[in-house]
């Protein structure tokens, strides 16, 4: 009989503050601008992104500024190169990009003199198998002690694929709008081949939609956001803040990513 493990993730706000993919933590040893870089293809829409900024001074406050005119080049190991155009300030984008499980992708970027590059291999796709939301009544009234609020355990189901290493992102979106309140990572370290289920508390109400997206990564897709998890976990209370460690050369921050997505979506009634 196959084993299912359970990944249990209660992870409130009060653990991990506007913790999503778009958040870098500035070194505060650091003075000195860096570029930020932000790139990611996906391989179930067949697109790449990638998002330029510069890093401020320790003492600028501020948005980052966008970085415009680079060259971006996505080379597939075969040899097959894409050139990305820039299609809106400081923001790259191309679709129709092939690829497939093991392929190995590098993004080279050019921002006048300074050339940043990236490698990693494209991950083997995943799918969600089954959803199942369950009515839940945590102790105490759950968060705040809001005894008059509707919590779901929403379990989600998937095949873990065997003789791989699996790595995965879970994404969640309450009426359409991506939630960054919560933040759930996992691998198959104890589980690779066994079916593998999330748990995860949420308050939902009747007629409320509700959908998870299961992230098929690679590892230094799951390393960086692992990172960014571990830093938000400390709390206000923790250590000076520090940059996730990304996979580009030269200095800059951020990092390439490849994914998969599965989708899952549910109406309470």
């Amino acid at each position: 009989m196959k084993t299912i493990k359970i990944i249990i993730i209660f992870i409130s706000t009060a653990l991990f503050f506007n913790s999503c993919t778009d958040i870098i933590e500035l070194d505060l040893k650091n003075t000195e601008p860096r570029i930020v870089i932000e790139a990611y293809l996906n391989t179930s829409d067949s697109t790449f992104t990638a998002n330029l900024t510069m890093s401020n001074e320790f003492y600028e406050n501020g948005e980052f500024k966008d970085v415009t005119n680079a060259s971006v080049t996505l080379k597939n190991q075969d040899g097959t190169t894409y050139t990305i155009p820039e299609t809106e300030t400081g923001y790259y984008f191309l679709n129709n990009i092939i690829s497939n499980p093991d392929d190995i992708f590098s993004v080279i970027i050019t921002d006048e003199d300074n050339v940043y590059e990236a490698t990693t291999t494209t991950p083997f796709p995943v799918e969600i198998g089954q959803v199942i939301p369950t009515p839940f009544s945590p102790p105490g009234g759950g968060p705040g002690g809001n005894d008059t609020a509707q919590y779901y355990q929403v379990t989600t189901f998937w095949e873990d694929l065997p003789d791989v290493d699996n790595y995965y992102r879970i994404k969640k979106y309450k009426n359409n709008e991506y939630k960054s309140d919560t933040y759930a990572l996992t691998d198959d370290r104890f589980a690779n081949g066994d079916t593998l289920a999330s748990l995860i508390m949420y308050e939902l109400y009747s007629g409320d939609t509700f959908k998870l997206e299961l992230l098929s990564t690679d590892k230094q897709y799951f390393d960086y956001f692992m990172d960014i998890a571990i830093l938000y976990s400390r709390g206000p209370g923790g250590t000076t803040p520090y940059n996730p460690k990304g996979n580009f050369n030269n200095g800059a921050l951020g990092y390439f990513g490849i994914y998969s997505v599965s989708e899952f979506e549910f109406t309470l009634p």
